[in-house]
């Protein structure tokens, strides 16, 4: 089941006003005992006001809080029924029923909350959202391309037309569309990541400043930490590599990429004793990372022991027996000892 960011769930509901009717009972509502009993108050208010649409937001909000996501799901379609005039409650709908792969309710929902408020930027960004995650490039770009005529100048617009273009190829938008998101706000930290992984990727040391960003404003984040370290080490900066990736270790002892290419790096210049105890904590950390199994046996091999670079090659082959760089290594080794 997908998970989203639900503050504007809560942020909407503190603004959320309710009127209600004479008190009558829904026989939708009556079977509390299909609630859970941390609903019961909530239970107890729906029975003497079943017309009262925010009840049931504010008992959605609770459930999908606790991971009751279908019961808060049923409660915000009971609200909509209710109140379908509200663009809140059509937002949060929305979510709920993407949450519950209720796909194209979902969408008719944050349509409507569109409809209700043109400039409700939420809804705007969560169709989109959702038109990129199901690979509808086409749609989510005129979605983007509707909303900016309502909401120009808008960050997130700006990100998530750069990840669209990031996937469909067009790598110069994406990098544009990036830095208009960045321009706007100096501390969106997702939008510098991409900008440092899309350079990063042509080995472009532009990316490394982007990366910096990143790190200022998460100094502990392992996304960026790796990131800039695999960047650094593309580059041929090792110590700066080394660096990173040592950070990363220091937050998380059992993050089996950073030792392994701290591994890989001294094995490149020539450390072979020291790469073998750093692809030693990468297996430790992951038992199934099957290229440090075989960085460990070229290292071992690199000493002359061919028993121990053979049992790694064997070991990175039960890993995954598809590794051809092993397996023709193996046969070498195995040759070596006829």
């Amino acid at each position: 089941m997908r998970k989203v960011t639900f503050l504007h769930f809560v942020t909407a509901l503190i603004l959320l006003s309710s009127c209600s009717d004479t008190p009558k009972k829904d026989p939708e509502t009556s079977a509390w005992k299909d609630y859970p009993e941390y609903t019961a108050e909530l239970n107890s208010s729906i029975e003497q006001d079943p017309e009262n649409a925010g009840l049931y937001m504010e008992r959605a909000r609770l459930m999908f809080e606790k991971g009751d996501d279908s019961l808060a799901y049923l409660d915000a379609r009971k609200a909509v029924s209710l109140k379908p005039e509200n663009p809140l409650y059509q937002y949060l709908l929305g979510n709920l029923a993407f949450e519950n792969n209720e796909i194209a309710e979902a969408q008719t929902a944050l349509r409507e909350a569109i409809r209700l408020d043109p400039r409700y930027k939420e809804a705007w960004l969560r169709l989109a959202k959702i038109q990129f995650d199901l690979r509808d490039y086409e749609a989510a770009n005129k979605t983007l391309e509707n909303m900016s005529r309502e909401l120009p100048e808008q960050e997130q617009a700006y990100f998530l037309f750069g990840l669209i273009k990031r996937e469909i190829g067009d790598t110069a938008s994406a990098i544009r569309n990036f830095k208009e998101a960045v321009k706007l706000n100096n501390d969106y930290f997702d939008a510098y990541m991409q900008l440092g992984l899309v350079l990063g990727a042509r080995l472009d040391p532009l990316g490394i400043e982007y990366l910096d960003n990143a790190v200022r404003i998460d100094s502990n984040s392992t996304e960026a930490l790796y990131a800039r370290g695999k960047l650094y080490q593309d580059l041929g900066k090792f110590r700066a590599a080394v660096a990173d990736y040592d950070h990363i270790t220091r937050i998380r002892d059992d993050y089996a990429p950073a030792y392994y290419n701290v591994g890989w790096i001294n094995f490149k210049v020539g450390q072979y004793e020291a790469a073998i105890g750093y692809f030693n904590e990468a297996i430790l950390a992951d038992d199934t990372y099957a290229d440090a199994y075989y960085m460990r046996g070229l290292s071992y091999q690199a000493f002359g022991n061919n028993t121990e670079a053979q049992r790694n090659y064997e070991a990175c082959l039960k890993v995954n027996p598809n590794h051809k760089l092993a397996a023709e290594m193996l046969a070498l080794v195995k040759e070596g000892q006829k």
